[in-house]
């Protein structure tokens, strides 16, 4: 797994109250238990979940984008 740090600014976590993990369109858990952070699931703080979680329709990929423009 990826550490809780911001995908857009970088913000940890443990330093933010408020962020959580987002599941964008091009999410996948895997089926099995292995140690890899799956594709479409990206951490953010509490400065950009609002805006954010309303793109989880688009890719994690095109979701930030649009965001850090």
């Amino acid at each position: 797994m990826k550490p809780a740090l911001c995908a857009i600014c970088g913000l940890a976590a443990s330093d933010d109250k408020g962020g959580d993990w987002v599941e964008f369109s091009n999410y996948q858990a895997s089926a099995e238990k292995i140690l890899m952070h799956p594709d479409g699931l990206e951490y953010f703080c509490s400065k950009h979940i609002n805006e954010v979680q309303r793109l989880h329709s688009l890719s994690s990929g095109e979701a930030i984008a649009k965001i850090s423009d």
